[in-house]
């Protein structure tokens, strides 16, 4: 079956778990950045997120904040989901991270 953009191509990552953890999404982020030119790789999404209090406790020292801000400073933009369920008053981590791009939904 062929969808809308058929002819692209896209790398998935993913840690084999049910739940993704952040030190996983980390590594898929710094692997993205190694293997960008080897792959064409030209945005890297991110579609979990991880509960925290609030959008001002966005960790920019975690390992996983440091490699979206790496990525975006080097050109390559990360779009991040804002909630998925984690959060409805605030942007979830990692979306919250300055070097992302935070997307959400609704059903209603």
């Amino acid at each position: 079956m062929r969808g809308v953009a058929y002819n692209s191509k896209v790398v998935i990552l993913k840690n084999g778990h049910t739940a993704p953890s952040e030190e996983a999404t980390q590594a898929g982020v710094d692997w993205c950045i190694n293997n960008r030119t080897k792959f064409n790789i030209s945005v890297i999404t991110i579609s979990s997120g991880f509960d925290v209090s609030d959008s001002h406790d966005c960790f920019p020292n975690t390992a996983l904040s440091i490699a979206i801000n790496q990525a975006h400073d080097n050109g390559l933009p990360i779009v991040a989901a804002t909630g998925n369920g984690w959060s409805t008053n605030y942007i979830a981590y990692p979306a919250c991270v300055r070097g992302a791009i935070s997307v959400g939904a609704s059903t209603d």
